[in-house]
């Protein structure tokens, strides 16, 4: 079991499922596929449900907006409809997706992407 937290901005996408995906730094604990992840708006004080991980891919954005994911044994630059794909998933445009990047985490940036499945919205309030 896994919790991520979202800011206000992102819980609304979340609740509109518009949102499926999240960059993140690399966790000490990493998410394995298959785990149930339990997602927080800890700002508003509520869960917004749960889905389960689909994908935990080592991600590289560089200063140029380029994007590698780590597939197979290797670092594989991303094309620009995969890159729009990438930037897209998290509900976000490409230039807001980049902009939201450079202003949370800085470029370049080096983590892990994780993708969920669908979510299942409740009102479980028990916290983290």
């Amino acid at each position: 079991m896994a919790n991520i937290n979202f800011k206000p901005h992102s819980a609304a996408l979340i609740d509109a499922d518009r949102k499926h995906q999240a960059p993140r730094r690399e966790r000490a604990i990493p998410i394995i596929p298959g785990e149930t992840i339990h997602l927080w708006c800890r700002s508003e004080g509520r869960k917004l449900g749960t889905a389960e991980c689909i994908a935990y891919i080592p991600i590289k954005i560089d200063e140029f907006e380029n994007i590698d994911l780590y597939q197979v044994c290797e670092w594989i630059r991303m094309d620009s409809v995969s890159r729009t794909i990438i930037a897209t998933g998290g509900g976000l445009s490409v230039k807001k997706f980049f902009s939201e990047m450079r202003r949370v985490y800085g470029l370049p940036f080096q983590g892990v992407l994780i993708k969920w499945g669908k979510i299942t919205h409740g009102e479980d309030t028990d916290k983290p």
